[in-house]
């Protein structure tokens, strides 16, 4: 791959990534990844952050501030939008 090529296909990433990034924002949606297996949390969109009330921007919640607890909001809690760790 040339440097040129390479550049495009960062821009479409960028681009595809801020795409998502606004579908979450507007849908009010988020996403995460761990693995079980750890406990690792290896990603948490900004969506994510903001619903659970962390800091967007504060980097990864640690695994034990972001199980299920009773500072998230009733709704969530009762509709079990939030899968229990253990």
């Amino acid at each position: 791959m040339d440097v040129t090529e390479a550049k495009q296909t960062e821009e479409t990433l960028r681009e595809s990534e801020a795409y998502l990034a606004e579908a979450q924002r507007l849908s009010r949606t988020g996403s995460r990844a761990w693995a079980p297996a750890t406990g690792e949390i290896r990603h948490w969109s900004e969506e994510s952050h903001r619903m659970l009330g962390f800091d967007p921007h504060g980097g990864q919640p640690r695994f034990e501030t972001s199980r299920c607890s009773s500072s998230l909001p009733p709704t969530m809690q009762r509709l079990g939008l939030i899968f229990p760790f253990e």
